[in-house]
């Protein structure tokens, strides 16, 4: 597999994130956690290059933190009346399970910067952002937002480009059985006869 950019992400108790942008216009993903792994590959062609920024927040974390909390100073709070000596024991079984789910929240909270799917508006690609690095992250994520746009056609692409996204594009269709192969090969032969028409039009009146 020849890659254009790779980028490798990891975040303590969240596993890592391996995206390998590839000369194929297309991105190899490998998501593994401690109790799952996934592997898949997304096309260029089907992806939006506009990016969505989610911002996660772990409250359940949170919460748990508030809860054992909540019980600490319950516990605190039962030997003041009474000017009683704290149970160290006691107070440690609340406390460190509280400042445990604190750091969770802070480590389990964090921006997901979203690619989605051009058609479905549904999540493709979901990056860390600024991971590892600042730098990495963004050298990365320029060259896949620029080649999503590359796989887009507009005026000012060459022809053979053009051909090579149309041809992208009918490649897709054929493999959602949306068109069968004798009708991709079909549209392919108007668009370059089409392409060419205009090309003899362009030359002549030149």
């Amino acid at each position: 597999m020849e890659t254009k950019a790779i980028l490798k992400q990891r975040r303590f108790f969240s596993g890592k994130r391996d995206f390998y942008l590839t000369n194929k216009k297309e991105v190899a993903v490998n998501y593994s956690t401690l109790f799952r792994k996934e592997k898949y590959t997304v096309s260029l062609f089907e992806l939006d290059h506009k990016p969505a920024i989610v911002h996660y927040k772990a409250y359940h974390w949170f919460s748990f933190a508030a809860i054992f909390s909540y019980f600490w100073l319950s516990y605190l709070a039962s030997y003041i009346p009474v000017f009683e000596p704290y149970d160290t024991h006691g107070r440690l079984f609340f406390i460190i399970p509280a400042l445990i789910c604190l750091v969770l929240y802070k480590v389990k909270s964090y921006d997901f910067v979203s690619i989605n799917y051009y058609q479905t508006k549904e999540s493709a690609l979901l990056l860390w952002k600024s991971n590892p690095s600042e730098t990495e992250y963004e050298l990365f994520f320029e060259l896949l937002i620029e080649g999503i746009k590359n796989t887009q056609i507009s005026p000012e692409m060459s022809e053979e480009n053009k051909i090579d996204i149309y041809l992208k594009h009918l490649e897709f269709l054929v493999s959602e059985a949306v068109i069968s192969e004798t009708e991709a090969q079909e549209i392919m032969e108007r668009i370059v006869n089409n392409i060419q028409n205009k090309q003899s039009v362009s030359n002549t009146l030149h």
